[in-house]
């Protein structure tokens, strides 16, 4: 049998990461490439179209390839070129007891103050012009990405937001990098490196902050469930809950972070959103713990 080739995990997150891009560039190009003709995009629009409405569904489609290539193409090579135990590398089992699911989603509920306030303060912080211009760029291609006409619109919108990223980026970032980093440093620091580059990948640094954050909590549920599947479970409910907050609120649509509309957090909100996270992450550890303890009594006798 042919052993694979082993890396130091820094040089192997390095490696990944390069893979990953590499991924991006290829699956990009060629769903451009075979956007023009399929959604019959002009060549003068095709530096453009992204913006433009008449093309949204092209959008769709470069975004949903642009993703396979790089959370689920990358990642497979990956696996096959570096990592002997895949499944076990990865933490894909079923996490114990059943409760952490439900965890799981109530630490995406409880969070979302936090975040929301760490979006206010992340937008007050002043950037490059050019960085200005891609947010806003990003902004309007989100907003007609988001803008659902029908039900039809709405379940596409889900598949490509909340299913594909919450299975693809969980597997990436908390499966593979993740769990590569915790290989050679202590765990936090693993969980929030990891919660910076998850961050730092969208190229949306508007909102580096909250993301950064969701991306820490996500990366201690991993590590307190010792599985990735309720991270993967509470990454696409927390995208979804963003998808239809906009499907039955299209007023939302275009609203900037630091518009006077928006919520203002008390210090009481903020203090509970983050002593309510942090205790449902203990629970998490707390149950994962006393039922491996119990399981394996329940072995030894």
């Amino acid at each position: 049998m042919n052993r694979k080739l082993q890396l130091p995990p820094v040089l192997l997150i390095i490696v990944g990461l390069l893979i990953s891009i590499g991924m991006v560039i290829i699956f990009q190009s060629i769903s451009i490439i075979l956007a023009a003709p399929l959604f019959k995009i002009p060549a003068k629009d095709i530096i453009s179209f992204a913006k433009n409405p008449q093309y949204i569904d092209a959008t769709r489609f470069i975004q949903f390839f642009t993703q396979v290539g790089w959370f689920f193409v990358s990642t497979w090579l990956i696996t096959k070129l570096y990592i002997e135990k895949p499944i076990e590398h990865f933490a894909i089992r079923l996490p114990q007891p059943y409760v952490v699911w439900i965890l799981a989603l109530s630490g995406i509920l409880t969070i979302q103050v936090l975040v929301g306030w760490t979006a206010q303060v992340n937008a007050k912080i002043p950037l490059p012009d050019m960085l200005v211009r891609m947010e806003k760029d990003a902004e309007t291609v989100t907003a007609l990405f988001l803008k659902s006409e029908n039900v039809w619109i709405l379940w596409v919108n889900l598949f490509i937001i909340a299913i594909i990223p919450g299975i693809g980026e969980e597997l990436f970032f908390r499966g593979f990098m993740q769990n590569t980093l915790l290989k050679a440093a202590n765990y936090h620091i693993a969980i929030w490196i990891t919660a910076i580059i998850f961050s730092a990948a969208h190229f949306q640094f508007m909102g580096f902050i909250p993301r950064m954050i969701l991306g820490a909590y996500l990366g201690y549920l991993a590590y307190y469930a010792k599985s990735i599947l309720p991270s993967i479970l509470a990454h696409a409910f927390n995208n979804g809950m963003q998808v239809l907050m906009v499907y039955f609120n299209q007023d939302l649509l275009g609203m900037s972070v630091d518009d006077p509309k928006n919520q203002k957090f008390t210090l009481w909100e903020i203090f509970m959103s983050f002593a309510l996270t942090v205790f449902t992450l203990i629970m998490v550890w707390y149950l994962t713990y006393r039922f491996s303890q119990n399981k394996f009594a329940k072995t030894t006798n």
